[in-house]
């Protein structure tokens, strides 16, 4: 009867209700149409989902669900999922139920019945704009791929590629950084329409390839030096600073 849940047809229909239907059937023996409000109501959602979609439009809404692919929600009365990874918050899933999210659209396909939305292109949408390309900022690493490391910077990740962590080749950025290390980074692209920052080190760098210029790596992390196989340099709040090779 409706894309809403409803407990009795009262909620819809009233006595002497002037409104539209959708024609499912044509009349049977009886003289009968078959008619639905659900199919008129699902119609107009899809539609104004597709025009939200076109303007880039932020939509909220709560979550009624969670499973092991992700988190679902309603927009328009339409069910939509937020895949996992585009889930920005470190409360485990199971606690999202009932919590208002603010979503950006990732897919509407009517034909295929898929509404896929992202949480965290929202959240990466509204810290870009206090963002700027050449801005340096301090970050957290909070997590470390073959192809980079992952950095927090003010509640919203960015990708630091291995190719932006040094002008010297990087065998694998396990070598450079342990999650939660406490970086300085530059910001070298804003894409808000792919929910995406990209960061360097690199860019940092004093000279050249100085986070590998020597046996081993020194970071400053909480005031406490740490030791790990690499190169020797230091982090400190105003930048990298070169370390003479340690003695074996």
């Amino acid at each position: 009867m409706s894309i809403n849940r409803v407990d009795t047809p009262e909620e819809v229909l009233q006595n002497n209700d002037t409104r539209e239907f959708f024609i499912l059937a044509d009349e049977n023996e009886e003289g009968q149409l078959t008619l639905s409000i659900r199919r008129i109501e699902y119609m107009r959602a899809w539609e104004r989902v597709r025009q939200l979609q076109k303007e880039d439009a932020t939509v909220r809404s709560l979550i009624f669900s969670t499973n092991r692919g992700g988190a679902l929600v309603r927009i328009e009365g339409l069910r939509g999922f937020i895949p996992g990874s585009h889930i920005s918050t470190r409360k485990p899933k199971e606690d999202l139920v009932g919590e208002e999210l603010p979503l950006k659209f990732l897919e509407v396909d009517e034909e295929r019945n898929r509404l896929v939305l992202s949480h965290r292109r929202a959240l990466v949408e509204r810290k870009m704009n206090k963002l700027e390309i050449g801005e340096v900022v301090e970050g957290v690493v909070r997590g470390i791929k073959p192809y980079g490391a992952f950095i927090d910077i003010g509640g919203v990740s960015g990708l630091l590629h291995i190719s932006e962590i040094s002008h010297e080749h990087i065998e694998t950025p396990h070598n450079v950084f342990n999650v939660n290390d406490d970086v300085k980074v530059m910001i070298i692209d804003l894409d808000s329409e792919r929910g995406r920052i990209s960061l360097s080190t690199k860019q940092l760098e004093a000279e050249p390839g100085i986070w590998c210029e020597t046996p081993a790596w020194f970071m400053l992390r909480q005031k406490k030096w740490r030791l790990s196989i690499g190169s020797s340099c230091v982090w400190l709040p105003w930048g990298l600073k070169f370390l003479p090779p340690l003695k074996m």
